[in-house]
């Protein structure tokens, strides 16, 4: 009787073990069939998705989260109308493929979550215009002249030169002014600021200054007055009394007379 029990506890424990077998293997199964993707793009292009018919599904800016079916659609990078730029490559993680990796019209593969991002590369720069600024002098490219010889800017002038070197010479206004320094802005360098003649780069559009310092006038020097005082007196008197003829005792001749055109100093100031 008793193993009887245990062999209909035991069918009943095996029974709703099978149930719960079979409710778990017909339920339904809810797979993924859309996927999540976040694009990245820089500010020189976007990025458009097409589906099989040729569909503008989207246009993609530089951050933009969006959905797809899994599936195969075609990509295509383009540039904005106001930049000049090159496209690069795609870059891909996760369950997102491209056909072609530098291909700026590819296949575009959907498997699940991922993200997407194009690589626009701005143009190679072939020219700067270097804008120059200094009210007290000007500046020459000594390698770089017109039919008309070495081109030289003046305070708020510009000249548009080819990327790459050049030898500037700095000329003050007035040739009395000193040479202070260089100073740049933007993709301009120069080599020595504090030298007149330096070694100019340029990369692009800047700015060059230039900083002259005004002479400082020489002060004016008066002639020294030396005052007349009782020590210059004594010595003028005894200068003067040094100056007459002595008399002769032994002879009857006149005594010169006093010259009357010496005065002495002393009686030039009572005067």
């Amino acid at each position: 009787m008793r193993s009887f029990k245990t062999l209909n506890k035991l069918f009943l424990t095996l029974s709703i073990v099978a149930l719960l077998i079979f409710m778990v293997s017909v339920a339904p199964v809810h797979s993924q069939t859309a996927a999540n993707i976040r694009y990245t793009g820089g500010n020189l292009g976007y990025a458009c998705i097409f589906d099989s018919n040729s569909t503008k599904l989207y246009c993609l800016a530089e951050s933009q989260n969006f959905t797809l079916d899994f599936g195969n659609y075609t990509l295509a990078a383009f540039l904005y109308s106001a930049t000049s730029a090159t496209f690069s490559h795609w870059i891909t993680q996760g369950n997102v493929t491209v056909g072609d990796i530098q291909g700026n019209n590819t296949l575009l593969e959907v498997n699940g979550d991922g993200n997407l991002a194009a690589v626009f590369l701005p143009a190679t720069q072939t020219e700067g215009i270097v804008t120059f600024t200094g009210t007290r002098g000007f500046v020459c490219f000594l390698n770089y002249a017109n039919a008309s010889g070495p081109i030289c800017l003046t305070d708020g002038q510009n000249a548009t030169l080819p990327v790459g070197s050049y030898v500037a010479e700095a000329a003050p206004r007035n040739a009395s002014d000193s040479f202070v320094k260089w100073f740049t802005q933007g993709q301009i360098t120069v080599a020595n600021q504090t030298s007149y003649i330096t070694d100019l780069t340029v990369q692009g559009n800047g700015v060059l200054g230039l900083v002259y310092a005004p002479a400082i006038p020489t002060p004016e020097i008066l002639p020294q007055v030396v005052p007349v005082t009782l020590v210059t007196c004594l010595i003028g008197a005894l200068l003067l009394s040094k100056k007459r003829p002595k008399d002769n005792k032994s002879t009857k001749s006149v005594p010169a007379a006093k010259p009357k055109d010496v005065v002495s100093p002393c009686k030039a100031r009572r005067l």
